[in-house]
């Protein structure tokens, strides 16, 4: 201890000195003697800055002389060797700014709140991979925290923080954790962050969410039945990763805004066109390594990569989404700007079985057919001959004119 050792050496040389350190001061505790003496030396010190109780040498038996603490502005920071430390000595700190982190094999099983704490709004609780923590409880009566960080390859048990009302970030890669039991009152997070957490299948704050800055999932296919039960509106990000076991976005049809989206080695995913949202939000795209990812003809995507400045990167799908243009080849563009009149052109006839025509000025006029399930079946160079379409199935088709810089769509019907 740094600060005490400096006011120890200064009382003796000036015998009798009255010596005060200041609120907001550092402190390290390594052995009991560290804790002991605090008391002694701090006036007043119910404010301080980071608090670090080490006790990799086993030297701490308690904390009782850190009683007068109420407020820690720093952080708390708690490694080695806990369990046999009585840590009620903290139990009337009332607010803690910084990252309370667990670190370290601090060989405790549970971590719990104390009675008298109630800010942890610019705050946070870490409890590290490099932990050996089993279980968090409590937290009772705090409404708001920066961050919760749930990474210990130990902890199994989540079930804290039932009156939180706001929560920046949510994060956990904590592979044997199977719930988190929070509050419900969260209806927006600035990120959700699950990696390889192969027993999770709770999270009971997702239903009430809304709106989630960063959203990213990796390999916990556990949990994939929870996301069908969400009404999300709002997302900037949404990054899936190696998410087997998942076949659709449905979960995501809710959505109205979406900026990014990056969607990765998953292996069962077959269609993005539950995705919804409005032409000219997505400012990012990356679709890599979907081995069954066949379906992506959407508006959104269709006009975001018809803009060649915008940069995506696709590769490795399912037949028709592993490039730019298998993608775009498959879009049916119908900007009204584009869109001929309706008197320009006529296709005809209309059901057809053999040729269709076109009647109208349609000079070097190039088209494309797209059946009902979005998927290009015909395309080429319209002449005077007509379009052959005898090879095609019975049922609704979908024509696109392109001539210069106009389009026409028409519905047709082949018997």
């Amino acid at each position: 201890m740094k600060q005490i050792i400096t006011c120890i050496l200064a009382t003796v040389l000036t015998l009798g000195t009255v010596c005060t350190t200041h609120a907001q001061d550092d402190y390290t505790f390594a052995t009991q003697t560290d804790v002991d003496i605090f008391p002694l030396f701090c006036d007043p010190c119910d404010s301080v800055g980071l608090i670090r109780i080490d006790n990799r040498d086993g030297f701490i038996s308690n904390l009782d002389s850190l009683r007068q603490i109420r407020h820690i502005g720093g952080g708390l920071l708690m490694s080695f060797n806990l369990s046999n430390v009585e840590r009620s000595g903290l139990h009337n700190v009332e607010s803690i700014s910084g990252s309370w982190r667990y670190t370290n094999w601090p060989n405790i099983d549970t971590v719990s709140s104390w009675v008298k704490l109630r800010d942890l709004s610019n705050g946070e609780l870490r409890i590290s991979e490099f932990s050996d923590v089993r279980a968090v409880l409590g937290f009772e009566g705090i409404d708001s925290t920066r961050r919760l960080v749930l990474d210990s390859p130990d902890l199994t048990t989540f079930d804290a923080f039932h009156d939180l009302v706001y929560l920046g970030r949510l994060r956990t890669r904590a592979r044997a954790l199977d719930s988190i039991k929070i509050s419900d009152k969260i209806t927006t997070l600035d990120q959700f962050w699950v990696r390889g957490c192969d027993e999770l299948r709770y999270v009971s704050c997702l239903p009430s969410l809304d709106s989630i800055g960063d959203l990213e999932i990796t390999n916990t296919p556990s949990l994939n039945d929870a996301f069908y039960n969400m009404g999300l509106t709002k997302v900037h990000k949404v990054d899936l990763w190696e998410q087997p076991g998942m076949s659709d976005l449905s979960w995501l049809s809710t959505l109205d805004y979406l900026k990014e989206v990056k969607i990765r080695e998953m292996p069962d995913l077959t269609t993005i066109e539950d995705i919804d949202v409005a032409m000219g939000l997505i400012e990012a795209v990356q679709m890599t390594d979907n081995p069954n990812l066949s379906d992506c003809n959407t508006d959104w995507l269709c006009h975001y990569l018809r803009d060649t400045s915008n940069v995506a990167d696709i590769a490795d799908n399912g037949v028709g989404c592993s490039s730019r243009e298998e993608i775009l080849a498959q879009c049916i563009f119908t900007d009204i700007e584009d869109v001929l009149p309706s008197d320009d052109m006529v296709v005809y006839p209309n059901p057809v079985s053999d040729r269709l025509r076109i009647e109208g000025q349609c000079i070097d006029c190039t088209y494309k057919i797209i059946d009902a399930l979005g998927r290009l079946v015909l395309r080429g160079v319209w002449d005077t001959e007509g379009i052959r379409v005898q090879t095609l199935r019975a049922g609704k088709y979908q024509i696109l004119i392109e001539h210069v810089d106009r389009v026409q769509q028409v519905a047709f019907v082949k018997l």
